[in-house]
């Protein structure tokens, strides 16, 4: 039951599920119930990288050399989360990244992470002034904000790339070369970096940014993501 004021709150400034658009009150924090409910959450996972199990055996890590410690994955990539996240990066939704955000140090903090920075997978610059946004720099902006550990912009992409989204599994892994840098490696030397992305596909991406991040002289590097991708996403 709403308190008498949570009552006036909800009147005077009226919220809407930031998925399905229906009203929520204020304490639903812009999802209703029913997408709550709707969102699948990571399970069967790998205790590195948080991908599939198969057989005992990862099918993201189980055969190649990984630079960070451990990958938390919070949701699938699938259904209501997929639509939450495609709001979130295509349609202007910036609000969800309180969100999100508060998703992602729940689930960091349960596992009991410590680390001296947070940092967050960089965007192509020209893609980014585009959208407005970097929306893995949102969240790991506010896991930052409310944990007390400082964030900071360490990595840059290249304004050549390519994007990653219109590679195949296997071009991502190649088309990851090469693509970020450290902008000052004093920044990262000795310390334990948490690096935030929005979507765990192959891994590539959080794979090189973390070799990179290790090369420039970082003790230890743990991701987080919001979701995973799916094996069907993978095939294709």
């Amino acid at each position: 039951m709403i308190s008498a004021h949570e009552a006036i709150i909800n009147i005077l400034f009226p919220s809407w599920c930031l998925n399905c658009g229906i009203p929520v009150s204020s304490s639903d924090r812009h999802l209703c119930v029913l997408c709550r409910e709707k969102i699948e959450f990571v399970h069967n996972a790998c205790p590195v990288c948080s991908g599939f199990v198969m057989d005992g055996v990862c099918l993201m890590c189980g055969n190649r050399e990984i630079f960070f410690k451990k990958n938390i994955a919070i949701m699938e990539y699938t259904g209501v989360a997929k639509e939450i996240l495609h709001h979130f990066k295509f349609s202007g939704k910036k609000r969800l990244s309180r969100l999100l955000g508060g998703e992602a140090l729940k689930a960091w903090e349960s596992w009991g992470g410590k680390a001296d920075m947070v940092t967050s997978v960089p965007m192509n610059p020209v893609k980014e002034w585009k959208r407005g946004y970097n929306q893995s720099k949102l969240v790991a902006q506010h896991v930052a904000k409310n944990s007390s550990i400082p964030y900071r912009d360490i990595m840059r992409e290249k304004k050549d790339s390519k994007t990653q989204r219109e590679q195949g599994y296997y071009n991502r892994f190649f088309n990851v070369l090469d693509r970020y840098f450290v902008k000052d490696t004093m920044d990262v030397t000795n310390k334990t970096i948490l690096l935030v992305d929005d979507v765990f596909t192959t891994g590539a991406t959080l794979n090189e940014c973390s070799r990179i991040i290790r090369d420039a002289g970082a003790k230890a590097v743990f991701c987080l993501t919001l979701a995973r991708a799916g094996i069907k996403k993978l095939e294709k």
